[in-house]
C-alpha cells in the first residue's frame, strides 16, 4: 500500500510491501520544511539570544527498511528491524554556544548517511529485552563560508556536536501478584546506553583533540504498583556506576542520582 500525506511543512510518500506473513519491507521519501521554534527565534531571555533572521530548514530524507515482526503469533513477540536512511539538510538550524551567551543560527548544508537496527523480544513471560544501535555519518557539505566566497575549510569534515555511533540495551522483569493477593503488578529494569567518543568542534587537525570522551550510562528501577495500577511506588537511580558524562558541548553531566515517587490515580 502506498500513502501520501502533504501539510504546510511537506511532502512524504511511504511504501510498504509484505513479503512474507512476518516479513515487511519499507521505504519511503519525504521533502519537508521546518520552521524556527520560539525558543530558536526568541532564545529564553537568559542564556539562548534572539535569532530573528534565522530562515526555515528544508530537508530531502530517503528512507528504506526491513522488518520481522512475530508479535501476537509467537510467545516471544520477536521484533527485528533494520533500516537505512539518507538526508540532505539546507539551512539546517544548529545551536552554536558562545562566552557569554549562545544563539541558534542557520549552518548551511549537511549530508547524512545512518543506519539503526533493533531487537526486542520477551525472553519468557517475565522477562523482557531490547538492544539497539545508530550509526550515522553527518558531514559539511558547504563549499564556501558564509556569505562569503572564502573556501569552506571543514567541507567533507564530519559535524560536531552530533554523536556518529550510539547503542542501548535493557532487560525487564515484570509479574503480576508477586508477593500473593490480586490486583499488584512488579516491575524491575535495567536500561544501558552507549555513545562513541565524537567531536565538539570540527577538527580541521590531526593535532586538535576537542573531543567528547566515549560514555556508558547505566540506570535501574523498581516500580510496584496495587489497586490495579491506582496505586504506584517507583524508585530509580540514574548513572548507577557514577561514570562521567558530557553533554554534546562537551559540559560536564550530573553524576548519580536516586528519585523516588509516589502516584495515586483517581478512579
Amino acid at each position: 500500500d502506498i500513502n501520501t500525506h502533504k501539510n504546510d511543512f511537506g511532502i512524504s510518500n511511504a511504501l510498504r510491501y509484505r513479503i512474507t506473513p512476518n516479513l515487511m519491507a519499507k521505504a519511503s521519501l519525504g521533502y519537508d520544511v521546518r520552521l524556527p521554534s520560539e525558543e530558536e527565534l526568541l532564545g529564553d531571555g537568559y542564556i539562548i539570544a534572539p535569532a530573528g533572521n534565522l530562515i526555515p530548514e528544508r530537508n530531502t530524507s530517503v528512507n528504506v527498511g526491513m522488518l520481522f515482526d512475530l508479535t501476537g503469533k509467537s510467545p516471544c513477540n520477536l521484533q527485528i528491524e533494520v533500516n537505512g536512511f539518507y538526508m540532505y539538510l539546507q539551512n539546517m538550524i544548529r545551536f552554536t554556544g558562545g562566552f557569554l551567551q549562545s544563539q541558534y543560527q542557520n549552518f548551511g548544508e549537511m549530508r547524512t548517511f545512518g543506519v539503526e537496527a533493533e531487537v526486542k523480544a520477551d525472553v519468557t513471560r517475565w522477562l523482557y529485552g531490547y538492544v539497539n544501535a545508530t550509526f550515522q555519518d553527518l558531514r559539511d557539505t558547504r563549499k564556501y563560508e558564509p556569505t562569503s566566497n572564502v573556501l569552506n575549510p571543514s567541507k567533507g569534515l564530519r559535524m560536531p556536536n552530533i554523536p556518529y555511533f550510539l547503542a542501548n540495551a535493557g532487560v525487564e522483569f515484570h509479574k503480576e501478584n508477586l508477593f500473593g493477593g490480586k490486583g499488584q503488578n512488579v516491575r524491575l529494569f535495567t536500561d544501558a546506553s552507549f555513545v562513541e567518543e565524537y567531536f565538539f568542534d570540527f577538527e580541521v587537525s590531526q593535532y586538535q583533540e576537542k573531543r567528547i570522551p566515549r560514555s556508558f550510562k547505566l540506570d535501574s528501577g523498581l516500580e510496584y504498583s496495587i489497586m490495579n495500577g491506582g496505586l504506584t511506588f517507583s524508585a530509580k537511580a540514574s548513572n548507577l556506576t557514577n561514570a562521567r558524562l558530557f553533554s554534546e558541548f562537551n559540559y560536564p553531566l550530573p553524576g548519580r542520582a536516586f528519585t523516588a515517587r509516589i502516584r495515586y490515580v483517581l478512579k
